[in-house]
């Protein structure tokens, strides 16, 4: 791909100093002007909020324990391909990352519902808390590690952040494939006397997933619903923040302060 140098960062003068850029072979690699990396980091994010509605219905047809396998080896083969795809055409991978960002959002129907059939009422919140911690705190674990992956001298370092991340979503997936179980009643694993405690101490879900193929999610009442959409504003401004954070600030520190991603241990998005 040829070299970019309209995008101010890319000057001689940046190209000359390691602080700015850690790795001048990096560039060669991706030199793209700013308007393309800003379409390229915000490709997941563009048609995410679509990635639930798709679960919800598949959902219903296959099962969580099915999909959701099948959803985390396809974000692998993404994550594997995504350095080829960037160095062909950061369109052909902006593409691929917007359908990424569907496929990862299809945790939320997913977990809500598992959560639903296995969680006991008294321990609900305590059970949700936790969960819904662990992607914010898998964000800042990955910040701090992708720094020396990107010191890795393989591949110019940089696609073993994408290997990585491949090799952890085929991880997820044979792990979800074996232990998760749609229910506690059919679950492989369970003992009889955890299932039995689990059973008596959640809602009663027998009318609803008798009647769960026949019921429709009450989508007029949701979207006109105050509490519905007070929380939909609170979650978009904490996902915003949250995302604002994590892809822009490793940028700030890179071409701003001219850190590099050895002395940060950040993930510099180039």
């Amino acid at each position: 791909m040829k070299l970019d140098t309209s995008d101010t960062n890319l000057s001689a003068k940046n190209l000359a100093n390691p602080k700015v850029f850690f790795s001048r072979h990096v560039l060669e690699d991706i030199a793209w002007s700013s308007d393309t990396k800003g379409l390229v980091l915000s490709a997941p994010l563009m048609l995410s909020f679509i990635g639930p509605v798709i679960s919800d219905v598949i959902m219903r047809k296959a099962g969580s324990r099915y999909m959701y396998t099948f959803a985390q080896l396809f974000n692998a083969v993404i994550m594997f391909a995504s350095p080829s795809l960037a160095r062909a055409s950061p369109y052909i991978l902006l593409a691929s990352h917007i359908v990424l960002g569907l496929t990862i959002n299809f945790n939320f129907p997913i977990i809500a519902t598992l959560l639903t059939r296995w969680t006991p009422l008294k321990q609900k919140l305590t059970v949700v808390s936790l969960v819904f911690t662990g992607p914010t705190l898998g964000s800042l674990i990955t910040s701090l590690l992708n720094g020396y992956l990107c010191a890795i001298p393989v591949d110019n370092g940089w696609p073993c952040l994408f290997y990585a991340a491949g090799f952890m979503h085929v991880l997820f997936a044979l792990a979800w494939f074996i232990f998760i179980g749609d229910y506690p009643e059919t679950h492989r694993f369970i003992s009889e006397r955890e299932r039995d405690y689990i059973v008596s101490r959640r809602p009663n879900l027998s009318n609803a997933d008798q009647n769960q193929k026949a019921q429709r999610p009450p989508y007029k009442a949701m979207l006109t619903s105050v509490p519905v959409l007070s929380f939909v504003f609170v979650f978009v401004c904490f996902v915003w923040t949250i995302q604002l954070t994590i892809v822009y600030t490793p940028i700030y520190l890179n071409a701003v302060l001219g850190f590099t991603p050895e002395q940060t241990k950040f993930s510099f998005p180039q």
